[in-house]
């Protein structure tokens, strides 16, 4: 959950004694956070750091060698060459949703695949890895009971939001044609004798 940047900015501003919230990723997932306690600052040991600044090192290393050969290769594919001619290994995701999930990708990889036009390619960094993406093709949403459920939520949700509004609208200007007023003190001193 780390590797999604909604997640790591509410890590970053989360303190002591803040309510759990529930928060949404990129790709529709869910999340709560709750500060349990923080440690104090030190700077890591020799050889607490050593494996994972050598390892960062590396898959940077590899990550640029792989976007080079990436870039590389974008012309001899937007001209038609094959991807296998060209020592790729082509992978199809047919059917793809904005939920999909893609093992091993980053998250935000089907969001970007749904911001693409028909042939377009994009190079794409994912976890000490490069894909070249392509869309080939985009088929209509077909009838799925679930997605039709959602969205009558959706809708009822809607309605009522707006009935409430509209509810909230009516009162005040009632309120306000028959010139009414509220007394905020008294209200308030009222308030304070409720347990």
């Amino acid at each position: 959950v780390a590797g999604y940047p909604a997640f790591r900015t509410s890590a970053a501003s989360v303190e002591d004694g803040d309510f759990p919230q529930i928060e949404v990723l990129e790709d529709g997932g869910v999340f709560a956070l709750r500060l349990d306690g923080t440690s104090p600052a030190r700077p890591a040991t020799y050889d607490e750091a050593a494996d994972d600044v050598q390892a960062l090192y590396e898959a940077a290393a590899l990550e640029e060698v792989l976007r080079a050969q990436a870039d590389a290769a974008l012309p001899q594919l937007r001209s038609g060459a094959e991807p296998e001619s060209l020592g790729l290994t082509p992978r199809s995701e047919p059917e793809l949703t904005r939920s999909s999930f893609l093992p091993g990708a980053p998250p935000t990889l089907v969001t970007r695949i749904f911001e693409l036009e028909v042939g377009d390619l994009e190079v794409v960094d994912a976890f000490g890895a490069v894909l070249i993406v392509r869309l080939d093709s985009v088929t209509p949403a077909s009838e799925n009971p679930e997605v039709d459920a959602i969205r009558e939520q959706l809708q009822a949700q809607v309605s009522q939001s707006l009935g409430q509004n509209l509810l909230e609208v009516y009162t005040d200007q009632t309120l306000l044609r028959a010139g009414q007023r509220i007394d905020q003190r008294a209200l308030q001193a009222v308030h304070v004798n409720f347990p």
